[in-house]
């Protein structure tokens, strides 16, 4: 295994240090699933020493991890749609976080293009006509050589009305440009992302497990 900077650490995080004490060393983070763009419900879980099977599917997917810090970890890949010009298969970093999704500028122009999403130049943000969910391509996400992440329309639109002027019926395209510059992660997973998955942070096998959530009854 490599020699990964957290084992060079003399201070522990408190989950490291925790560890130890758990059933088994990993935590398991779940956000409740929308019911709709325009009325979401709020809500979701984190299982400390366990995996959550009460609304986690028990089929996991895993990727293994270059820092525990950052829980940083590599994709190999990126599509939308099934155009060939909008598939992308060099490997990139990702870290795990609560903010939306950010990543790479031409990856976020293709997501513009293949949604057909349209500049609001006071919030210098994209936008998407709310209705248009339901018909819109789910963002791919590869790790490894064949296990693939979706990520729906109804997960990367959210309805922002309440708060922001950006137009009748339209919805905020929560991903947005991010540039690294090769001295960190090209892309960052927040709640857009955590929405379609549960995520399995696991500590003892050093690694990220996701698995698709269980539909809210």
């Amino acid at each position: 295994m490599a020699d990964y900077e957290w084992q060079k650490r003399k201070v522990k995080t408190p989950l490291e240090s925790l560890a130890p004490n758990m059933d088994e060393q990993v935590f398991t983070m779940w956000l409740k699933d929308r019911k709709s763009i325009a009325n979401p419900e709020i809500g979701g879980q984190i299982t400390f020493g366990a995996r959550d099977t009460d609304n986690c599917e028990d089929k996991w997917t895993y990727a293994d991890l270059e820092s525990l810090d950052y829980w940083r970890f590599q994709v190999t890949g990126f599509s939308i749609a099934d155009s060939p010009e909008n598939h992308r298969k060099r490997p990139a970093a990702v870290l795990m976080d609560i903010f939306r999704i950010l990543a790479p500028t031409g990856h976020v122009q293709h997501i513009v293009e293949a949604t057909n999403a349209k500049l609001n130049e006071d919030y210098d943000a994209y936008v998407v006509p709310c209705a248009n969910a339901p018909n819109l391509p789910d963002i791919v996400i590869k790790l490894g050589d064949s296990a693939e992440l979706r990520i729906p329309a109804t997960d990367y639109l959210e309805d922002w009305s309440d708060q922001l002027d950006l137009g009748d019926g339209q919805c905020l395209l929560a991903v947005f440009a991010f540039e690294s510059y090769g001295f960190g992660p090209a892309w960052i997973f927040g709640d857009s992302f955590l929405r379609s998955y549960c995520s399995l942070f696991d500590i003892g096998k050093q690694r990220m497990g996701f698995a698709k959530t269980k539909q809210t009854k």
